[in-house]
């Protein structure tokens, strides 16, 4: 399965998220967890599911990475 990263926005709250690649429409409105109104507002990257999930906490190790 792929995925795409892109820009939802819902009222005032933006969010950017990895959502499934049939879903990562521009314009499209999805309702995700339970919470209707998120718009796609910009779709970027796409990424197949088994590397989406290996990087996925990458962000945990970028201050032990980058500091000196």
């Amino acid at each position: 399965m792929r995925y795409n990263q892109c820009r939802l926005t819902n009222g005032k709250m933006r969010q950017t998220a990895w959502i499934p690649h049939q879903f990562a429409v521009v314009g499209k409105t999805l309702k995700i967890e339970g919470f209707d109104g998120w718009k796609v507002e910009e779709v970027w990257t796409v990424m197949e599911e088994e590397d989406l999930f290996q990087y996925e906490r990458d962000h945990l190790k970028q201050r032990k990475a980058s500091d000196i």
